[in-house]
């Protein structure tokens, strides 16, 4: 039968476990892999019961088995968050790029959604989890690579853990039946999308941006022009009234200025539509001008 399903936070402190028992350099070697799954485990139930959070008893083969999901899964986070980084660090939020990076994720992935956000948050800065994910990146061959770093990561001394993807046939993983990857050029068309849209909220946040800056540019400066007309005279000398004087008129020519070419540009494009009936006026006497002279040639040829 079945166990109960794992929680969120059951993910979140059996990483933390995982970290408290591994991150010891001489522990972390000089031990087997049912040594290291059995301290995992009584670091794990004791954090849980602390926490009164327990759930349910987990056995060392479901912990080792839950550990094949956790890595990879987060693992192509990180190389999600990376790509999103790299495209628009500068222009987004970390809420927007670790959005981003679940969108991504989501999009190439075909295990729904990812569930191990409290994960990444325990292992994204751990040096042991840096070391696993450098390893895993040299390795040449996708299905090796996962299940080598896997085992080097969590089962340090003991046999290698089956990739949660290879058929089981008698207890033995079929390593022939591994097939390659699929629909490559699918995953790329929804990341060039993803990439589309992402440079796409980048330029409107960056016209956003320029919108804003000259709104305040702009209110600055009817700030400054109307502090001139606040400034009481006699102050500082003549000198001084004098350039608040000059300064006042300046101020004021161009608003008239600008008042007037605004009374020139409505007058303009209000005759604009008057004009153009005029003109079809014109035209139509005109034609019908020419259809009366036409008319009174025929009639002297008639004659």
């Amino acid at each position: 039968m079945r166990g109960t399903g794992y929680k969120t936070h059951e993910d979140k402190m059996r990483c933390e476990a995982w970290l408290s028992v591994n991150c010891d350099p001489i522990a972390g070697i000089y031990q087997t892999g049912g040594n290291c799954y059995g301290k995992i485990k009584r670091v794990f139930d004791e954090e849980l019961r602390r926490a009164d959070a327990f759930v349910a008893e987990r056995p060392c083969t479901s912990i080792s088995a839950r550990f094949q999901t956790i890595p990879h899964a987060v693992s192509k986070f990180v190389a999600c968050h990376k790509k999103v980084m790299k495209i628009c660090a500068s222009s987004r939020s970390p809420t927007d790029v670790k959005h981003d990076a679940v969108t991504l994720f989501e999009s190439t992935s075909k295990r729904g959604p990812f569930k191990f956000m409290q994960c990444w948050y325990v292992l994204r800065d751990s040096p042991k989890w840096g070391a696993w994910r450098s390893t895993n990146e040299k390795r040449k061959t996708p299905r090796k690579r996962s299940s080598s770093a896997v085992s080097e990561l969590f089962d340090d001394a003991g046999d290698p853990l089956p990739h949660p993807d290879l058929p089981m046939v008698g207890g033995k993983v079929r390593e022939h039946a591994v097939t390659p990857l699929k629909g490559t050029c699918v995953i790329r068309a929804k990341i060039d999308r993803i990439n589309l849209v992402l440079y796409a909220h980048q330029a409107q946040a960056a016209e956003r941006a320029v919108a804003n800056a000259e709104k305040r540019i702009w209110v600055a400066q009817d700030q400054l022009e109307l502090s001139l007309f606040s400034i009481a005279r006699n102050i500082d000398g003549p000198e001084a009234n004098e350039y608040l004087t000059l300064k006042r008129q300046s101020v004021l020519q161009c608003l008239r200025t600008e008042r007037h070419l605004s009374t020139a540009s409505t007058v303009r494009d209000s005759s604009e539509p008057a004009a153009a009936i005029s003109d079809s006026a014109n035209e139509a006497n005109l034609s019908a001008t020419s259809e009366i002279g036409f008319q009174f040639d025929e009639s002297t040829k008639e004659i």
